[in-house]
This record gives structure tokens, C-alpha cells and sequence, in this order.
């Protein structure tokens, strides 16, 4: 009822300035016997500004300006009459302090009020809508402003119902659009299904409908993914009913995931504001519902792998403690067998010692590459690689006599690895031993350094490392048709990529293979068990 009183208020002002002076105007021309020029400009020009003004009065009764602006441009009117009309008393008192004396001054007097009027009328009505496009200028920015605070609550969420309840209020609260809905597609029923729909909306259509392939306008946008809009949809034949409240509507689509809906009862309701705020809020809403649906395949993937990991650790755990255990066994019975017997069982024997032991190795192996894979929390530590090196040689000769090797000539070179660098060294030491097919195998370990860097060269004059096997290791994963013998260079391959370093492998000529490990030269201190420092 306010706002009813406040707009009227504005327009009685502006008719009761129009009709007054119009009347006043009207009078004149009866009671007085003036001459036709007096007539046309002192009554009939100053009246038909008047009934200009009235029309005016009439026209924005019937516009969208609101109460505020109307009185604004009644402000006006009541300046424009006012002003000109004291400008003309004025203008007469001080022509008659110098004796000047004008004929039809009453005249002259509500011309002016009445041409002020007029342009008081103008002016108001330039001053409203400045004043109206500014409102909207900031209106809009503060809808941004919302929108993108909205956009970053959306993208907190992670259920799809949250967020289309979400976008559905910001289109209500933020840009004044009552009547809008989401609805998001459900694979096992194919359709797209209203999940979330303003009370507004409810409220005009009670039987929310679900829409299909068949006859829908909104099907049609979530399949082309084309916005569409409608000053009237009731003249688009593809509706899906054929009766219905809605006249002007939005179609939004959300990716794969459904469309957003706008719409009111009103024809040409909706401007290109609008539709460009709604196509920025549909923009937000499908970012926050494809940001949704990645973290949840990302939560159950990691669900999975959490599970799957506890599976393989305790597979793991016992494959390794059984195998261990029972190649020991075994290992251990065939050696008792080669110490007693001399023939061809014997040579079975030592077969099966052979295998055993490398079934023992394998384990070592696989409790290695777990150690490694579950490292998250190591450090890389100072390693003196002439101490480990010298270790390593001196095992394989004392296992193995028919050997010779040769390590580095120096006293110490730290380097920061792994802490299961030893095993990467052994894994390469051992290879070049057991691969090899001369009567006296040979290891040559040779250091070199930089300034940063120290360069192991781990050679032997076996047959090589098969080129196939070179690749699949540069490559970085195994085929069922392209795969490395063994455990022992993947190994290698991981300890020194945790190490920070770099491994190679070459051919040696004119016999045998190369392997090249680089690490990061460390400081030459090593810390001891006591927390004290040896250098």
C-alpha cells in the first residue's frame, strides 16, 4: 500500500501542475478579449505544453519507472514551474524600477511557469533514468559479486543436490529470478530428473515434470548444449506441454550433468542482462558439479587403492615369509645332497640349490621394492660408495672364486642416496656376475666425479643386457611380450631415481655391457648412531 501511495504521490504532483495551469491557461481564454497573437503564444502554446505534461503523467503511470523515480521527475516539474515562472516576476520588478513597464505580464508570468513545467518534465524524466541505469550498473555489479562468492561456495561442495539447491537460491536471491530449477541426469532412468526448484516455481507448477527425449524443450538444450531462450514459449510447438503457465523461459544446459531452468509468467520477462547473469551462474553451477563428481571418483579411487594396497601388503607379508622359508628349506637340503653325492644327482642338486637360492634373492628383492614404494617418509642420506663398493666386490669373491674384479682407487666418495642404495649396487654387481658365460667372469668398478655429480661404472665381459630388455627398462613399464628377466634392474632403475640420480645402460666393447649410475655428491660427513658426526 506504500509503495501504491508513494508512486501515485509523484503523479498528482505532475497532474496537478499540468491541470492547474492548463485550467488557468483555459480560463484566461474566455474572460479575456485579447488579440489573436496574445491568444496563440500567451495561452494556446503554454496549454499545449500542459496537456503535454499531462500525457507524460499518463505514460509513466503506465511504465516500469518506480515510485522513486516518479517522484524524482515530479521534483522537478515543481522546479522547472517554479524557476521560470519567479525569473519572469523578477525580470518585471526590475524593469519597472527603471520605469519600464510590459504589457501582459500575467501572461508572460504563467507561460513561463507552464513552459518551466514542460522542461522541469524533461529533465526529471533524464535525471530518472540516469539515475535508473546507474541503479542497474550496480545492481549488476553487486550480482557479480555475488555470483562469484556463490562460485566459490559451490566449488566447496561435493553432493550434486547441494549444489543445484545452491544455484537454484542464487538465482532467486541474487538475480531476482523466482521461478528457476535444476535438473540433473540419472543414468538408470535416462531422463533428467527436478531436484531442486524455487517455491515460486512449486507453487505455479505443483507436478514438477521429468523430462525426456521425447517432445522437450529441455532435453533439447541438454542434448545440443545450446542455451535457448523464449519472450514466449507457448509458440514453440517442441514444448512439452502443451498448456502451461510459463510464458518467457531459459534453458541453460549443464554439460553432462543436466539443465537449469528460468522462467516466469510474463511474456518478454527477460532482458540480455538477465540472460547473460543466468548463463554465468549455469557456467559456475556446472564447474562446481564437474569439480563434484572428480573429487568423488578421486575419493573412490583412492578408496580402492587404499584397499587394494592393504590386500597386496598382507599378500605380500606372506608370500614372501612363505617362499623365504620354504626355498631355505629346500636350499638347504640340496646342499646336503651335493655334499654327498658325485653324479648326475648330484648335478640335479646343484640345481636345485641354484634355484632356491635365487627364489631366496627374489624375496630380498620384493622386500627391497616394497621398502621402496612405501618410502615416502626417507631421506636421502650422505653414502661412502668406495666403502659399499669395496663390500660388495669382496662378497662376490668370496662366494664366487673363479671372479676377478677391480674396484675404485680411493679412500672415500659420499654421495646423498636412498638408504637402500647398497641394495641397487649389490643388484648390479650380482647381474654382471650371474649372466656371465666366461670361465673367468670379470667386474671392472671404476668412480669418476665432477663437480656436483659422481659417475659409478659397473662393467663386465659377459654377454650384455639384451637390447629388448634395455628398452623396456628406459621405457619404464613391461608388456606381456616385453618384460626384463628378473627384478634386480627395476630395482636398480627405482633406488637411483629415489636417489635423485641417473642410470644408463651400454654396451662394452669389444665384449659385455656397462652399467652407469650417477648420484649427488653429498657433504663429506656422515652421521652416526650416537648423533655425532664422522668425517
Amino acid at each position: 500500500m506504500k509503495r501504491f501511495l508513494d508512486r501515485w504521490m509523484g503523479l498528482v504532483i505532475i497532474w496537478a501542475l499540468g491541470g492547474g495551469l492548463f485550467l488557468t491557461h483555459l480560463a484566461q481564454a474566455i474572460r479575456l478579449d485579447e488579440s489573436l497573437q496574445t491568444v496563440v503564444l500567451g495561452i494556446l502554446l503554454p496549454a499545449t505544453t500542459n496537456i503535454g505534461v499531462l500525457l507524460g503523467g499518463i505514460w509513466l503511470w503506465r511504465s516500469d519507472f518506480n515510485a522513486a523515480a516518479i517522484r524524482r521527475i515530479g521534483g522537478w516539474c515543481v522546479i522547472g514551474s517554479i524557476v521560470l515562472s519567479l525569473s519572469a516576476t523578477l525580470t518585471f520588478r526590475a524593469q519597472r524600477a527603471t520605469d519600464v513597464q510590459l504589457a501582459d505580464q500575467e501572461f508572460v508570468v504563467l507561460t513561463a511557469a507552464s513552459v518551466g513545467l514542460l522542461v522541469g518534465f524533461v529533465i526529471g524524466l533524464y535525471d530518472a533514468q540516469r539515475h535508473r541505469q546507474k541503479q542497474q550498473i550496480q545492481a549488476r555489479e553487486q550480482a557479480l559479486h555475488d555470483l562469484h562468492m556463490t562460485t566459490r561456495n559451490l566449488v566447496t561442495m561435493t553432493d550434486r543436490e547441494a549444489i543445484a539447491d545452491r544455484a537454484v537460491e542464487a538465482a532467486h536471491d541474487i538475480l531476482d529470478l523466482p521461478i528457476s530449477g535444476c535438473w540433473l541426469y540419472d543414468d538408470s532412468e535416462e531422463s533428467l530428473v527436478p531436484v531442486a526448484i524455487t517455491n515460486e516455481g512449486t507453487e505455479l507448477i505443483p507436478d514438477v515434470p521429468t523430462y525426456t527425449g521425447e517432445g522437450s524443450l529441455s532435453w533439447e538444450a541438454f542434448e545440443t548444449g545450446e542455451v535457448m531462450t523464449f519472450d514466449d514459449v507457448t509458440d514453440d510447438s517442441n514444448r512439452l506441454r502443451s498448456e502451461t503457465l510459463i510464458r518467457s523461459e531459459i534453458i541453460l544446459p549443464l554439460g553432462d550433468y543436466g539443465v537449469m531452468n528460468i522462467g516466469s509468467p510474463e511474456t518478454g520477462a527477460f532482458d540480455e542482462i538477465d540472460v547473460s547473469l543466468a548463463r554465468i551462474l549455469a557456467a559456475n553451477t556446472r564447474t562446481a558439479l564437474e569439480r563434484a563428481d572428480r573429487d568423488h571418483q578421486l575419493a573412490t579411487a583412492r578408496d580402492e587403492a587404499t584397499q587394494l594396497n592393504r590386500h597386496l601388503t598382507v599378500l605380500n607379508r606372506v608370500f614372501r615369509h612363505d617362499l623365504r622359508n620354504s626355498a631355505n628349506v629346500i636350499q638347504g637340503h640340496a646342499e646336503l645332497l651335493v655334499e654327498e653325492t658325485n653324479d648326475a644327482i648330484g648335478d640335479s642338486a646343484r640345481t636345485i640349490r641354484d634355484q632356491a637360492t635365487d627364489l631366496v634373492t627374489l624375496s630380498e628383492q620384493v622386500r627391497d621394492i616394497e621398502r621402496i614404494l612405501q618410502s615416502e617418509s626417507y631421506e636421502r642420506q650422505p653414502v661412502d660408495l668406495v666403502e659399499l663398493i669395496s663390500t660388495q666386490l669382496d662378497r662376490v669373491e668370496r662366494d664366487r672364486p673363479a671372479v676377478e674384479t677391480d674396484g675404485p682407487n680411493l679412500d672415500r666418495c659420499l654421495v646423498s642416496a636412498h638408504p637402500l642404495v647398497e641394495s641397487a649396487i649389490r643388484n648390479v654387481v650380482d647381474n654382471a656376475v650371474e649372466h656371465n658365460d666366461k670361465q673367468t667372469p670379470r667386474v671392472d668398478v671404476t668412480l669418476s666425479q665432477s663437480e656436483n655429480w659422481v659417475e659409478v661404472r659397473i662393467a663386465d665381459n659377459g654377454p650384455g643386457i639384451p637390447d629388448d630388455e634395455v628398452a623396456v627398462l628406459e621405457r619404464g613399464y613391461e608388456t606381456p611380450l616385453e618384460h626384463t628377466n628378473g627384478l634386480g634392474l627395476w630395482l636398480v632403475s627405482w633406488i637411483v631415481r629415489e636417489s635423485g640420480g641417473e642410470v644408463d645402460f651400454q654396451e662394452r666393447s669389444p665384449r659385455g655391457s656397462v652399467v652407469s649410475v650417477q648420484f649427488e655428491k653429498a657433504s663429506q660427513e656422515i652421521p652416526t648412531e650416537d648423533g655425532t658426526v664422522e668425517h
